[in-house]
C-alpha cells in the first residue's frame, strides 16, 4: 500500500513539475502580451492625438486666409466706392499683417507636433512588431550572448529606448532588422 502511494506521489510529482512548466511558459507569454497590449493602447492614444493634430492643422490652415480675404474685401470695397488706396489701408495692414505671422507660426508648431507624433506612432508600431518574436528572442539571446556579449546591444537599444518626439534624433530602422537578420541566419545554422 505505502508503495502504491509513494509511485502515486512521485506520478503526481512529475505532473505538477509539467504543469509548472507549462505555467511559466504562459506566464512569459502573458507578459509580452501585456507589453504588446500597452504598446498598442499608447498607439491608439497617440493616434487620436494625431487626428485632433491634423483637424488643428487644416483649421489654422483655413483661419490664416480669413484675414487676408477680410482685408482684400475692404481694400475692393473702398476702391469700388472711388476711395483709392489710401494711409487707411496702410494702416489696416499692419494688424493684418500682424496676425498673420502669428497664425503662421501657430500652424508651424502644430506642423511640428504633427510630424512628431506620426514619428512616434512609427517607433510604437516598429516596438509592436519587435514585441511579437520577443519569446523566442529571450532564448535566442541567453545563448548568443554566451559566445558574443555585445551581439543584441543595438537591437536591445533600440527595443527598450524611450519613444522619441524629434524625428530627427530617431534610431536607424535598419539596426534592429540587422539583429533580426543576424538571429534568423544563426537559427538556420543551428
Amino acid at each position: 500500500m505505502k508503495a502504491n502511494w509513494d509511485k502515486e506521489i512521485l506520478d503526481k510529482e512529475l505532473v505538477l513539475k509539467g504543469l509548472e512548466a507549462k505555467f511559466d511558459k504562459y506566464k512569459h507569454a502573458f507578459n509580452f502580451v501585456g507589453l504588446y497590449d500597452g504598446f498598442s493602447s499608447l498607439a491608439q492614444k497617440k493616434k487620436v492625438e494625431s487626428k485632433v493634430l491634423l483637424i488643428s492643422l487644416l483649421l489654422v490652415g483655413v483661419i490664416i486666409f480669413l484675414p487676408l480675404l477680410g482685408y482684400t474685401y475692404l481694400v475692393v470695397k473702398d476702391i469700388e466706392g472711388v476711395k483709392a488706396f489710401s494711409l487707411d489701408h496702410l494702416i489696416i495692414i499692419t494688424p493684418v499683417i500682424s496676425i498673420e505671422i502669428i497664425l503662421l507660426y501657430f500652424f508651424r508648431i502644430i506642423l511640428l507636433n504633427h510630424r512628431s507624433v506620426k514619428a512616434q506612432i512609427l517607433q510604437i508600431e516598429l516596438r509592436q512588431t519587435l514585441c511579437q518574436f520577443i519569446e523566442a528572442y529571450t532564448d535566442y539571446s541567453h545563448k548568443i550572448k554566451k559566445v558574443d556579449p555585445k551581439a543584441l546591444e543595438k537591437f536591445e537599444n533600440l527595443i527598450f529606448s524611450g519613444i522619441l518626439s524629434n524625428s530627427e534624433n530617431l534610431p536607424s530602422t535598419f539596426d534592429g532588422v540587422e539583429q533580426i537578420t543576424n538571429m534568423i541566419k544563426n537559427l538556420k545554422s543551428a
